[in-house]
């Protein structure tokens, strides 16, 4: 399903880059939807890197629990 919108939406830029080499799209309009763009990459780049963080301390402290484990002569 991802690859099939990636997909659309490369189609959808494709006739619109069409339209645009033909002075048929506002500059405005397209500003408008790089500003939506930008925004919405703004939202999963802090959504990754909330993500990220939660994984780095999940590692961290499972690390000390390795280290405990080994340290009882676990293996």
């Amino acid at each position: 399903m991802r690859n099939f919108m990636k997909e659309m939406m490369d189609w959808i830029l494709d006739k619109e880059e069409a339209s645009a080499d033909h002075c048929a799209i506002p500059a405005n309009q397209i500003e408008k939807q790089i500003e939506t763009i930008q925004k919405r990459k703004e939202k999963y780049e802090a959504e990754c890197n909330d993500t990220l963080h939660q994984l780095n301390h999940m590692i961290v402290r499972l690390e000390k629990m390795l280290d405990k484990a080994k340290s009882c002569g676990g293996e």
